[in-house]
C-alpha cells in the first residue's frame, strides 16, 4: 500500500463551509503530494477527500481528481 500519492487537479472548484466562507480553491492543472491518514485509509488535501483505499487495497479517486 502505499503511503503518499501524487495527485492532479481535473476541474476548478472550491470548498466552502456552510456560511459561504472559502476554505480551499483549487485550479485545474495544480498538482500536490497527498499523504495517507491511516486511521482512516484516506488520502486527505486539506480540507477535501482526493482518495482512498477500497476494501481490497485499491485507491479509488474522488471526483475533481486524478492520480498521476
Amino acid at each position: 500500500m502505499k503511503k503518499e500519492i501524487k495527485v492532479e487537479v481535473k476541474n476548478d472548484f472550491t470548498v466552502c463551509d456552510n456560511t459561504g466562507k472559502l476554505l480551499q480553491e483549487f485550479k485545474v492543472g495544480e498538482q500536490f503530494d497527498v499523504m495517507l491518514n491511516e486511521n482512516t485509509w484516506q488520502f486527505i488535501c486539506g480540507e477535501i477527500v482526493v482518495a482512498e483505499y477500497n476494501y481490497f487495497g485499491n485507491i479509488t479517486m474522488h471526483d475533481g481528481f486524478k492520480l498521476i
